[in-house]
């Protein structure tokens, strides 16, 4: 299920991204940050656990950023 991220959620966004940020292929993210940000962020939940994310930064009603899209390793098919 695709939800909006809640700030319960900014822990495990954190270890999905980071696990990614540690090979080099996204920019660190601390929960502190993500908890900033969480109106940006949407989660895929599956057994009542995270297993991906997406921020969506919103300049205008024509122009929006993806900033962190990330899956977990165990959940990529």
């Amino acid at each position: 299920m695709i939800r909006k991220a809640k700030l319960k959620d900014a822990k495990a966004i954190s270890e999905i991204v980071n696990r990614f940020a540690e090979e080099g292929k996204m920019l660190h993210r601390r929960p502190t940050h993500i908890s900033k940000k969480i109106r940006d962020y949407f989660v895929i939940e599956e057994n009542n656990k995270i297993i991906g994310c997406v921020s969506l930064h919103l300049y205008n009603e024509n122009l929006a950023e993806i900033k962190a899209l990330a899956v977990a390793a165990d959940a990529q098919k």
